[in-house]
């Protein structure tokens, strides 16, 4: 059975990509109709954060404090209008990572810092005190972790910065450990043999230098942050080992429907388009997985959609929750904005 229902919604969330400059454009909608079916299984309550934000590593601090180290209220306003448009107190998810979480280092002090090979970034204090902004909207944070560095050391030393700092502390929600790492042996990060078989052992000797090192609180791994032949071949293998451990707050996905990269351009159509929201349905098998580990607590499933904005109004935001009812999806984290708003 269907029925249509017409809504005052509170926000159109729309957006807009060119691979490496990013802008988000949030609008007011003055009605809504569209068609549920209600012959779907009911999830769990979307929480209020459902849509959140990823950067890289090294524009974090741009987006969210000027030059002088003063708060940037464009950033942390629009953060704050989704807190507010939630209708709740907790604010966004912001992950800091993705291809810059393998390619980064901390220091206490970055002045005259060499960078090893491969390390692009040397983030700071002064990083994690713009990320610790986040507590002003009431926002959590995802830290992505460098995998690709053979020193293990290096996440290690950046895990330990951001859990004794008092402030950013309480905002992280989750690490990462690594990014992509299926794409490891076809970018360079890892030799042309890397295998699922070396990334497992890679991502155990990361996790137990975490485990021994640090003062984290487990779970505190959001695992897998697959995009291809691991998600496709390995993802059950995995979960199967790692789960049932303790390791993971949750699961990430990144689904790749639509690119703006290599002078591909995505039309404002294209991102309207059904397509762009019903392929998420090639995420059910993950997610069906992922249900079956109901023994864990806190378990859940993410996904994080880089490369383009999926959504790009109302429709398709309706659209996407009715698609992920089944699978008990718990957010979406949208690859933007690096440019400042």
């Amino acid at each position: 059975m269907n029925f249509i229902e017409t809504r005052q919604p509170s926000i159109s969330l729309a957006a807009t990509l060119l691979c490496c400059c990013y802008c988000v454009a949030l609008t007011m909608a003055s009605s809504l109709t569209y068609v549920v079916n209600t012959s779907l299984p009911v999830s769990v309550p979307l929480p209020p954060d459902f849509a959140s934000f990823s950067v890289e590593v090294y524009c974090a601090k741009n987006l969210l404090v000027h030059l002088d180290g003063s708060p940037r209220a464009s950033y942390l306003n629009m953060i704050g209008f989704l807190r507010n448009a939630s209708r709740l107190p907790r604010g966004p998810n912001v992950r800091v990572g993705g291809d810059s979480s393998d390619h980064t280092i901390y220091r206490d002090n970055c002045t005259g810092v060499p960078l090893p090979p491969g390390i692009t970034y040397c983030s700071s204090p002064s990083d994690l005190a713009a990320m610790s902004l986040l507590a002003t909207i009431n926002g959590t944070i995802t830290i992505g972790l460098n995998l690709a560095h053979s020193v293990v050391a290096e996440a290690v030393e950046y895990a330990n910065a951001v859990s004794q700092s008092t402030t950013l502390k309480p905002l992280v929600e989750s690490y990462e450990i690594g990014n992509e790492p299926d794409l490891y042996a076809s970018n360079g990060l890892r030799p042309s043999n890397y295998t699922y078989s070396g990334y497992s052992n890679d991502f155990y000797k990361w996790f137990e230098a975490l485990r021994t090192q640090t003062n984290l609180t487990f779970p505190a791994i959001q695992g897998a942050v697959f995009c291809c032949d691991f998600y496709d071949l390995w993802l059950a293998e995995y979960i199967e080992a790692y789960e049932s451990k303790g390791f993971f707050t949750s699961i990430s996905y990144h689904h790749y429907p639509l690119l703006a990269c290599d002078h591909n351009v995505v039309t404002l159509s294209e991102l309207l388009s059904p397509y762009a929201a019903s392929s998420v349905n090639f995420y059910a098998p993950f997610a069906t997985i992922s249900q079956k580990k109901n023994e864990s607590k806190g378990f859940f499933t993410s996904i994080s959609y880089h490369h383009y904005p999926l959504l790009a109004c109302d429709h398709n935001v309706v659209t996407l929750s009715e698609l992920l009812s089944p699978y008990a999806a718990s957010s979406v984290n949208f690859y933007a904005p690096f440019a400042t708003i």
